[in-house]
């Protein structure tokens, strides 16, 4: 359940909604909102979903790490065309910094993954920590608890040793940590 409710969809479009909605609510914030979840998120879950389905990968998310590069690949593809719609939409400089952390960690697991099965749960989880504490403070820092209980969910299933949920919650607060000034 904790892979689930904490797993990466549901973490990235958390921190994707907050950075869009940061400058305040309106038709182009929220506009900005849906396309970056839609394009980051939606659209390769549902891709995800149906390989899984119908057999042609070994699970939603994905655990066999020969079969997670084309997975990554068709991620940034389309979060990519997602950005080229969020420049037409003059979608807030918030989202923009937090879209390109994103990518950044996206193309770091994707290079990992080809020699390495690196948690990319739990670097999401650390990523979205170590933004929203080091971005918005106060009750943001409950947060922090959160990377912890996804990598120790990772290791309970066994989909993962305590090296790679460890290098993944680094490489996630590392890639947070150079991204945050672009949202002070």
């Amino acid at each position: 359940m904790v892979a689930e409710v904490l797993g990466p969809p549901v973490l990235a479009s958390l921190l994707m909604v907050i950075a869009a909605l940061a400058p305040g609510v309106g038709v182009r914030t929220v506009l900005a909102a849906v396309v970056a979840v839609a394009f980051t998120v939606a659209v390769p879950m549902t891709v995800l979903v149906v390989l899984a389905r119908r057999g042609r990968i070994s699970g939603h998310y994905v655990p066999e790490r020969s079969e997670r590069t084309p997975v990554y690949a068709g991620t940034l593809v389309s979060g990519g065309l997602g950005m080229v719609l969020l420049v037409l939409l003059h979608a807030p400089r918030t989202l923009f910094a937090v879209m390109g952390g994103v990518g950044t960690g996206l193309v770091l697991v994707l290079v990992i993954t080809l020699w390495w099965k690196i948690s990319a749960h739990t670097a999401v989880a650390a990523s979205v920590a170590v933004t929203l504490t080091g971005w918005l403070g106060g009750p943001w820092w409950a947060m922090l608890a959160v990377p912890v209980v996804v990598a120790w969910s990772r290791v309970r299933l066994r989909v993962h040793t305590r090296a790679q949920v460890i290098a993944g919650g680094v490489l996630g607060a590392v890639v947070a940590l150079d991204w945050l000034p672009l949202l002070r």
